[in-house]
């Protein structure tokens, strides 16, 4: 059963590649703002074994999580900022997330960009799943009304320790641009002491990001994180173009949790506070 749908995650999700022909490599530089929300371990989490909100990266782990939540996250760098807000139904038949989020350079009132995502995970199995996000620009100007892009995931959970993931993101060209991006991911609980996860991604100018973090699991109020990022032409970690380095304190309880992050490329910092409310 388990080669069976790995087989049909595979043809699923890498069929896309041979598509693939020019790409804006979006949303991976450095001097970008990285997602608040994964700030503390660079971004990773594709297949992520824990119920936070790596939904937004992999909508198929929504399928997956059984709670209610609220989360709110804000973070700066220089005079970049952006602050997101996303909730989470998971008690209907197929679970929802809805997520705002706002860029803006100066104050928050005057104009700035700004993003809706709608996500939802199907769970086929009880240990595969399938899921998408669709974003929305919400800008004056937008004449499309449905939706500006889109992107596509499954997870295939393994154990209670060990699952992996194939995410395919920005299915849909925006201004004339090829901007897919395709992630393999993992994630691996040791021990109940550590959970470490790995996230992949070759774009369609074959340029390649690497994405791996650490989190402590062995204080039931308090946690760590430990990330990094590298950006490569080729797979080769001796010819990085840039990395970044990353790293978070959490503060747990049954209801809510707190995190503060922290990524840095020894020039410049990017923070992050966030809040999780479970429901």
């Amino acid at each position: 059963m388990f080669k069976k749908y790995f087989f049909f995650l595979i043809t699923t999700l890498f069929f896309p590649l041979l598509f693939l022909n020019t790409l804006c490599f979006a949303n991976s530089q450095e001097d970008k703002l990285q997602h608040p929300f994964f700030l503390s371990v660079s971004g990773s989490g594709g297949a992520s074994l824990n119920e936070d909100f790596s939904y937004l990266i992999n909508p198929a782990l929504l399928a997956f999580h059984q709670r209610k939540k609220i989360g709110l996250s804000y973070s700066f760098k220089n005079e970049s900022q952006t602050g997101v807000l996303s909730l989470v139904d998971n008690r209907v038949k197929l679970p929802v997330a809805l997520t705002y989020q706002r860029w803006w350079s100066d104050s928050v009132t005057k104009a700035g960009k700004n993003k809706l995502f709608l996500s939802s995970g199907l769970k086929l199995s009880n240990f595969f799943s399938l899921g998408f996000n669709i974003e929305r620009k919400i800008e004056k100007t937008t004449e499309s009304l449905f939706f500006g892009n889109a992107s596509i995931g499954s997870f295939l959970k393994l154990s209670p320790q060990f699952g992996m993931a194939l995410i395919l993101d920005k299915v849909l060209k925006e201004e004339d641009q090829n901007l897919k991006l395709l992630t393999v991911s993992g994630s691996y609980l040791w021990k109940n002491f550590f959970s470490i996860q790995t996230d992949l991604t070759r774009s369609a100018q074959k340029n390649w990001t690497v994405k791996g973090g650490l989190e402590s699991l062995f204080h039931p109020l308090f946690s760590f994180q430990l990330g990094g990022i590298a950006f490569m032409k080729e797979l080769n970690l001796k010819e990085m173009e840039s990395y970044l380095f990353s790293g978070g304190l959490s503060f747990h309880s049954p209801k809510f949790s707190f995190q503060y992050g922290l990524q840095t490329d020894s020039k410049n910092y990017q923070h992050s506070l966030t809040c999780l409310i479970k429901i």
